[in-house]
């Protein structure tokens, strides 16, 4: 009962105070849930892109020696699998073609077997220019090598097997053909330096027509792949969605025992959007945790200013009997009003700038239940842990004497922690400039990011160093360089109220003797003893 008079007696006469220490609150909450909604956002974002810039997922490659049905039933029956088609490679001597009585030749070429949906089933891999979407299609740059359009016939070379002639039917264009013929399972250093110029497209029951003859001569200029899509409800985290597509082609490996390799092109895509995605990471740990620790400093200096009252108030109550976990409660509940209000506020302004910032819903990340247990723990902070202290280091008489004595300096300010964090700051820096650290490295011509974190020490030491050391010129110049500062701004402000003397009332806080000059006369601490009533005057009687 009397906790909540006590809070209501707060609401009443401290509302300004609790309404600046919910704000601090606020803020810090706000912050960090709308950069983590941010954050949330950008990721699932990278990850969609990653999957849509992807036409096949997985190319599933059979081994020599293993049946291609095999292996095609396997990619199939696997639960990450949504569908799977067989896609046939050879490699052509040459091809050439007999247009305007001249003849073109190329040099070596791949022919590819494509099943009549994969078009349809793989959107992104192919692109018709002109003619046919389907038949025999020749690719931009080998139409061109050969001066070939629709209608005209090429001639196959195949090698210890006679030539054999096709007419084309359309002109395409291979967006992800550097993935369509990369080596499966070859490390990303070994991969051909630039995919093949001269590729004819067939129907597959028309290139097994012409080339399983050539695989039982030559099984080494033939091969078959299997080109999967899997299903894309995957984590939002490009980290997560990297480690679960991962897991998933090392699985299906496994189940294959060697008769195939999987050539993982959506988790390679998935781990460049994971590099990209430690560039939020950073922008998070930049932007968000010092943001974060000024509002809780703001929050602290404001729960500061009322530490006197609040002793002052705490001895009242202890000398009417409270206990100390009596005054802890109420502690408590203060902070748990401010920081609950705080929470609550910063929630609902967070929601309005995910929602008008970059459209995302606050409610589906785990940011907000962050952000307002963060809210929580500064209002303990600020609230419960002055209070326990003040409770731990001050009587009831020394709560309630007053003094008008300069408090001592902090305890990081005079054991020198700003200049500690300072230098601290420098050896980093010194450190990571000379081991050559790059945020941005370009191994082989592609971009990645390394991420020190150690080196990010760096700048954080500097940030809060440098915040420490302004807090002192702050404090020498209005503490100790009181008389400096009041003489700079006395043009503007006007004189200095001159100290009372030292036996007059206002310094001693006594109440004025009668030698003073007050109207009102000094009252007594002797009880006033009343007067005895005066004696009646008995009449005399005299004898007659």
């Amino acid at each position: 009962m009397l906790t909540w008079v006590w809070i209501a007696g707060l609401v009443r006469h401290r509302a300004l105070r609790l309404a600046a220490v919910a704000g601090g609150i606020a803020i810090a909450v706000a912050l960090l849930a709308s950069l983590g909604a941010f954050l949330s956002t950008a990721k699932d974002t990278m990850t969609q892109r990653a999957i849509q810039r992807v036409a096949v997922d997985w190319q599933v490659e059979a081994q020599p020696g293993a049946d291609p049905t095999t292996v095609e039933a396997a990619v199939r029956a696997d639960p990450h699998v949504v569908t799977a088609l067989p896609v046939g490679y050879a490699t052509s001597a040459a091809l050439s073609s007999a247009t305007g009585g001249t003849t073109q030749s190329t040099g070596s070429a791949q022919v590819l077997g494509l099943p009549d949906t994969y078009a349809a089933t793989f959107p992104g891999e192919l692109r018709t220019l002109s003619g046919a979407d389907r038949g025999v299609l020749l690719v931009q740059q080998t139409a061109a090598n050969l001066h070939a359009v629709p209608g005209d016939r090429i001639t196959i070379r195949r090698a210890g097997l006679p030539d054999t002639m096709v007419t084309v039917d359309g002109v395409v264009d291979l967006p992800a053909i550097d993935a369509l013929f990369q080596k499966v399972g070859a490390p990303p250093g070994a991969q051909p330096q630039a995919p093949p110029d001269n590729v004819l497209l067939l129907p597959a029951d028309r290139w097994h027509t012409l080339f399983d003859p050539l695989a039982a001569v030559r099984p080494d200029l033939v091969r078959i792949q299997v080109h999967a899509r899997v299903h894309h409800d995957l984590p939002p985290d490009p980290a997560a969605a990297y480690t679960t597509v991962t897991a998933g082609a090392h699985h299906l490996e496994a189940d294959l025992a060697g008769a195939g390799l999987v050539g993982d092109n959506l988790g390679a895509t998935l781990a460049a959007a994971r590099s990209d995605a430690r560039y939020a990471d950073l922008l998070f740990l930049f932007l968000g945790l010092p943001g974060a620790v000024v509002a809780a400093l703001l929050t602290a200096a404001v729960t500061a200013s009322g530490a006197a009252r609040r002793r002052r108030e705490q001895a009242l109550l202890r000398a009417r009997g409270a206990s100390a976990s009596h005054l802890l409660r109420l502690a408590a509940a203060e902070a748990a009003l401010v920081g609950l209000g705080g929470a609550a506020l910063g929630l609902a302004v967070a929601a309005i700038i995910a929602r008008a910032g970059f459209s995302a819903a606050l409610g589906s990340t785990g940011w907000a239940a962050v952000a307002a247990l963060l809210g929580l723990v500064i209002a303990v902070l600020t609230v419960v842990v002055p209070a326990y202290r003040d409770l731990s280091a001050t009587t009831v008489a020394g709560a309630r004497r007053s003094t008008s004595r300069a408090r001592r300096p902090p305890a990081w300010m005079r054991y020198g922690v700003d200049g500690l964090l300072l230098l601290a700051s420098v050896v980093v820096l010194l450190a990571a400039r000379r081991s050559g650290y790059e945020l941005v490295l370009a191994p082989e011509g592609v971009p990645t990011i390394a991420v020190n974190y150690w080196a990010l020490a760096g700048p954080a030491l500097l940030w809060v160093g440098g915040a420490l050391l302004a807090w002192r010129l702050s404090y020498l110049l209005l503490v100790r360089g009181r008389r400096l500062s009041a003489y700079l701004l006395r043009p503007v402000a006007g004189p200095w109220p001159a100290p009372p003397p030292p036996h007059s009332p206002a310094a001693t806080g006594k109440p004025p003797g009668p030698s003073c000059s007050s109207p009102w006369p000094a009252p007594s601490l002797r009880p006033r003893r009343s007067s005895p009533p005066p004696i009646a005057t008995r009449p005399k009687l005299t004898r007659s």
